[in-house]
């Protein structure tokens, strides 16, 4: 007998019963049945008692009547509502297990119909060995229309999905699990993930099954996925971005908005941005608001209040749990871990929509969840890692199950975001080990990207439809290929892959705007790095069923791959000598051999001074053969070249040509805004722009500046208070730079993209300057002097410069903040006011006089920072560490050594930092040295990442990144600060002169004062007094306007001698006197350039 059931009826009554007959429904038992009366109400009878509901059925519709039995009650529904409830006893409602009757009386006599006329029309019958215990039935369980499938079995797309994941998963045995499983439908999802990744062994198949062969179309594998999942999308309507965030339509030319940054500094802001918008929900009005409405307002305002406090209280606990304390208490104790992943969960929901400050919003969830699983894998236990892994594949099959029921994305934002933070954690565990071997790394894969979490993640890339999710979860695949060779994935997703691929490189007008164009750089670099592991025959079949473009681009990296192997191992591309033949004359094209005993002949300073002879050759520009063929010349200036064959120079030079050549014609399928680290195509075209022609590097980033320019509008006033300026301050507010940055940095990012010679008038209080230019020149050149100085709180002095020792003493770093702190909002907005004029320098040719060192342009730029960045700025930065390592490696007796090293260490700007909570009372120790130096070089390289990046977003607010990652360091210091010394032959080319000739002794004499008497620094001043700047241009093409030399001769000898010089800086041109020896010319300018630099009356 079954005393616990629930029978569910979806029926039409046409007509009731005629008056005093009924019309049976169920006959549960002969003590129990129930019916429809004459009057069309439904009853009850048992144990010899009759329970009529309160309402009448409705005739001819059809209606879902839902009997929920216990041991001791009976619940009768008809569409939801309640009609019959009623206490039993004795179990007089039990069913017999072998048998139910439906629509009959024990005595058929009884029934009032004859065998002509329609009783009852029924669609569905299900019963279930279990009663319904919910209070109000679910939704679908209120009406006829909602199937009740996935009551009684597994949904037909949970199987799809459970068996998707795993290549090797059997169906069958899937659905035997379940069907023998004693599971509550209530929490089917958790119940059978939880159930097969307990049982993944046993539901293996024999063998994986072999993917078709690719000849069908190229859009298959796309629509048989998709049918799947009963969902008809075409590749046109998939590849759709259906995120309501507008996408940018410029593929190549990008800037970056500030007004964005608040919100998310990562890579995936969509995915990853923290900041949501709080609805306002309730309109409060004193107006009659009654002393009832009091109450339950303060008790609903107490009890949000003590919620507050309890979830801050629990999230303090979890901060407190975080330290690097060896006693701190067992993770068990906050709850089991499904509680801790919905507390983990919930704060992350917090933080998302309240005002707090982004950088600690952005923070809290990540370090909490880093902090405990950081420890598990240092202790090789790992529970918690175990069921968060279940947590997504369960929360990602729930959602991939309400895509599929209701055929578009259902409103589950908050829990992707959780799902893909935390696998962005997993990378982030993987990829910044680095006191981990490879070994290591490869087994901490396996634990925390599964078969199943690879498989589940890439059914999210299929059915999650916006192109920031597609982007982050296809760059986790490749991340996890780039860190661990023997990472695969299953063959329907990489068959899915290529044929993405194919299908994106076949239709070039998909790619319209830059978030697809990204998801192609991906796609691409995952194709790419699956191929590379095949052997190179199977590579080179692969290869030749893509588009031309794919394998064009996989040639560059060939190439590169042999130009920077010193081993000279790698091979060359076949495709490259047949590409040879469609770029060169016949004449000129070479064979394998040629380029393979050429590239035994050349390392990297040949190869530099190579390119560095194309780039000053302007023939290469005209007509290549021609420079070909002029290479046979001598060599002096280029002494890695002398002993080289000139053929082998030439095939050489034939190389790089094809190779630039490639690569101007394929980066427009590349995303090339993204870091370094990002991508294997951008990084790896990158690596080598020092190969590519100046000239071309150089027009690519020319275009990229005329394509973003922005239209002339009227200039603002800035005024400036020179005596404010001279009146020192602690935080620099009186300065000339802090008085241009309060007026100009709301609208620095459109002002400073303008191409006119004048983006601002300066107006100089207490002076009678007309702003022609030249004033305006000057207060660039004053802000750009305030910027390397102690009057701003923003640069130092290198600690080579403080101690007066070595070179690059003069170079300034950016001011320290720990690590462990924000840096104030304001001093952020002045880093990123200055990268702004760092942009409009390169622009306008505004040049400033910064002296930073290397590692600041490297950064700016994406490079990677080495120890030797560090140590031309700070000799002892490093000093102590390489003793010790020197000293254990020699094994020889420590002594003092690290006697009183702690984990702390001195930063640039002279005071202590500790390395890790608690870190000055932390000895070093043989046991602990490597991890001490691994957090010393840590913070050595991490110093100024912040304060350097905020300029980086400056720059890039005004100069697209994509092609200014293609200039070298040298070359963006120099579009930034012109050239680093004042080249005077450079400003002798570019000089008029009226009333005299060049050749005027009296002129030579000039020329020989400014080239041989005077300093650097004399130069310099002296370029400011006669154009308002303290920079030359780098090259003659780049000078606006000419220097003008205007001598005057209409005074008597005697009175030219006592005469100074006289400037006009906004026509820069020099009013000379003739003086009558090279010794009074010489002081005679030495004094205005020394005093009178300030414009005044400069008209």
């Amino acid at each position: 007998m079954w005393h616990n059931y629930a029978l569910i009826l979806d029926g039409l009554v046409s007509t009731f019963p005629t008056k005093g007959q009924r019309l049976s429904l169920v006959l549960l038992n002969a003590e129990a049945n129930v019916f429809i009366t004459s009057e069309g109400k439904l009853c009850l009878s048992a144990a010899k008692r009759k329970y009529e509901s309160a309402s009448i059925l409705i005739l001819n519709q059809y209606v879902r009547l839902l009997i929920s039995v216990d041991s001791k009650q009976i619940k009768i529904y008809v569409n939801g509502s309640i009609e019959i409830d009623v206490a039993v006893q004795n179990d007089v409602l039990g069913v017999n297990s072998n048998h139910i009757h439906l629509f009959r009386e024990v005595d058929s006599e009884k029934n009032t119909t004859s065998n002509n006329m329609l009783r009852i029309r029924c669609k569905s019958i299900t019963f279930l060995n279990r009663t319904i215990t919910n209070k109000d039935p679910d939704e679908a369980l209120k009406w006829p229309n909602y199937s009740l499938e996935t009551l009684v079995a597994l949904p037909l797309s949970l199987y799809t999905s459970m068996s998707r994941l795993g290549s090797a998963v059997d169906r069958d045995k899937l659905e035997y699990l379940y069907n023998t499983s004693q599971l509550d439908s209530k929490d089917t999802i958790a119940s059978v993930t939880e159930l097969v990744l307990t049982h993944w062994n046993d539901l293996q198949r024999e063998q994986a099954s072999i993917i078709e062969e690719e000849t069908e179309k190229q859009d298959y594998c796309l629509r048989r996925v998709f049918k799947g999942f009963d969902l008809n999308y075409n590749f046109t309507e998939w590849i759709r971005d259906k995120s309501s965030i507008p996408q940018e339509t410029d593929t190549t030319y990008q800037l970056l908005d500030l007004s964005n940054l608040e919100q998310d500094q990562t890579a995936f802001p969509t995915i990853f941005s923290q900041s949501t918008k709080i609805k306002k929900f309730l309109q409060y009005s004193h107006k009659n608001f009654s002393h009832k409405k009091y109450l339950d307002s303060r008790i609903a305002c107490e009890r949000g209040l003590i919620f507050i406090y309890a979830s801050y209280t629990i999230l303090n606990m979890f901060k407190i749990w975080t330290s690097a304390s060896p006693h701190r208490f067992p993770l068990e104790r906050f709850g089991d871990y499904p509680f801790i992943i919905k507390l983990l969960q919930s704060i992350e929901y917090h933080y998302m929509h309240t005002n707090v400050r982004v950088e600690n919003r952005m923070n809290t969830v990540n370090i909490l969840l880093k902090s405990i699983l950081e420890d598990e894998i240092l202790s090789h236990k790992f529970p918690f890692i175990d069921h968060l892994k279940q947590n997504i594949i369960t929360e990602s099959i729930r959602y991939l199950l309400k895509v599929s029921s209701s055929g578009h994305e259902p409103d589950d934002e908050p829990i992707l975001k959780f799902i893909f933070k935390t696998v962005n954690i997993f990378v982030e565990l993987i990829t910044c080990r680095s006191t981990m071997k490879q070994n290591e790394i490869d087994t901490l894969m396996q634990l925390l990207f599964s078969e199943p979490l690879i498989n589940i993640i890439f059914d999210l890339f299929l059915f999650i439809p916006m192109h920031q999710s597609k982007i982050f979860i296809t760059y986790l695949f490749v991340t996890l290929m780039k860190t661990n060779k023997q990472f695969h994935t299953n063959e329907h997703i990489k068959y899915f892959m290529s044929q993405l691929c194919i299908e994106l490189l076949s239709n070039p007008k998909s790619i319209n705007n830059r978030t697809i164009k990204t998801l192609q750089t991906y796609i691409l670099d995952f194709v790419y790095l699956d191929m590379m592991r095949s052997s190179r025959e199977e590579f080179e079949m692969k290869l030749s069923k893509f588009p031309e473009t794919f394998q064009e681009l996989s040639m560059i990296i060939d190439i590169i791959n042999a130009i920077v192997d010193e081993t000279k191992c790698s091979q060359f591309p076949a495709m490259v000598f047949v590409q040879s033949s469609n770029v060169l004359n016949n004449a000129y094209q070479f064979i394998l051999d040629e380029i393979t005993i050429s590239n035994s002949h050349f390392d990297n300073m040949s190869d530099l001074h190579l390119i560095n002879l194309m780039n000053k050759d302007e023939l290469i520009e005209h007509l290549f053969t021609e420079f070909i063929e002029t290479l046979s010349v001598s060599f002096q200036r280029y002494p890695s070249l002398v002993n080289i064959p000139v053929v082998y120079i030439q095939n050489r030079a034939k190389l790089f040509y094809i190779l630039e050549i490639f690569v101007e014609k394929n980066l427009v399928l590349l995303d090339l805004n993204l870091t370094s680290g990002k991508s294997v195509f951008t990084d790896k075209i990158r690596a080598i722009k020092s190969y590519l022609s100046r000239r071309r590097r150089f027009k690519w980033f020319e275009q990229s500046l005329c394509q973003t320019k922005q239209n002339s509008s009227s200039n603002p006033t800035v005024i400036f208070d020179v005596l404010k300026a001279s009146i020192p301050d602690s935080d620099g507010q009186n300065s000339l730079f802090y008085q241009g940055y309060e007026q100009l940095h709301e609208n620095a990012h459109l002002l400073c993209r303008t191409r006119d010679q004048r983006l601002w008038r300066a107006n100089y209080i207490g002076m009678h300057s007309a702003d022609q230019v030249g004033p305006y020149r000057d207060s660039i050149t004053g802000m750009s002097s305030d910027i390397c100085s102690t009057r701003l709180p923003l640069f130092i002095l290198c600690p080579k410069g403080r101690m007066n020792i070595g070179l690059n003493r003069d170079q300034w770093i950016p001011n320290v903040f720990p690590l462990n702190q924000s840096i104030p909002i304001e001093i952020v907005k002045q880093y990123r006011f200055i990268g702004q004029l760092m942009g409009m320098a390169i622009r306008n040719k505004n040049y400033l006089d910064l002296n930073f060192p290397a590692l600041l342009w490297k950064q700016l730029l994406g490079e990677e920072i080495t120890v030797k960045d560090i140590e031309v700025i700070d000799i002892q930065s490093f000093a102590i560490i390489k003793k010790i390592e020197s000293i254990i490696a020699e094994n020889q007796p420590l002594f003092d050594d690290m006697n009183d090293l702690r984990f702390e260490i001195m930063s640039s700007a002279e005071y202590m930092y500790e390395l890790m909570p608690d870190g000055k009372a932390i000895r070093v120790t043989l046991n602990n040295f490597k991890e001490y130096c691994i957090r010393y070089r840590e913070y050595h390289f991490n110093e100024f990442r912040r304060q350097i990046e905020y300029n980086r977003q400056g720059i890039c607010s005004i100069v697209p990144n994509s092609f200014m990652a293609f200039l070298t360091v040298n070359e963006l210091e120099d579009a930034v600060c012109g050239k680093g010394h004042i080249d005077i032959e450079l400003l002798k080319r570019n000089t008029q002169y009226s009333n005299c000739k060049n050749d005027t002794p009296f002129i030579q004499q000039f020329w020989k004062i400014l080239s041989e008497m005077f300093n650097e620094e004399q130069k310099k001043l002296f370029l400011k007094f006669v154009w308002g700047r303290n920079t030359l241009p780098s090259f003659d093409e780049e000078f606006t306007q000419k220097f003008s030399i205007n001598v005057l001769t209409n005074r008597a000898s005697c009175e030219l001698d006592r005469t100074f010089p006289k400037s006009r800086t906004c026509s820069f041109a020099l009013h000379l006197p003739v003086y009558s020896s090279i010794e009074i010319m010489h002081e005679r300018l030495n004094y205005p350039i020394t005093h009178c630099s300030n414009v005044d009356a400069d008209g």
